[in-house]
């Protein structure tokens, strides 16, 4: 019973996953073609995500 409990969590999991990768490289694929985004950037400790 628990291991049926512990697969829907890690199936669950892994659809969580592939859809955050997904959307990370849609936001990637944005800030890299956007100028102010790009300059915004350069600023130590600002990244795509952050």
């Amino acid at each position: 019973m628990a291991k049926k409990g512990i697969e829907g969590l890690l199936h669950s999991f892994e659809k969580v996953y592939a859809e955050i990768k997904v959307l990370t490289k849609e936001i990637e694929n944005l800030a890299s073609g956007d100028e102010n985004v790009k300059r915004f950037m350069t600023i130590p400790g600002v990244g795509i995500i952050t």
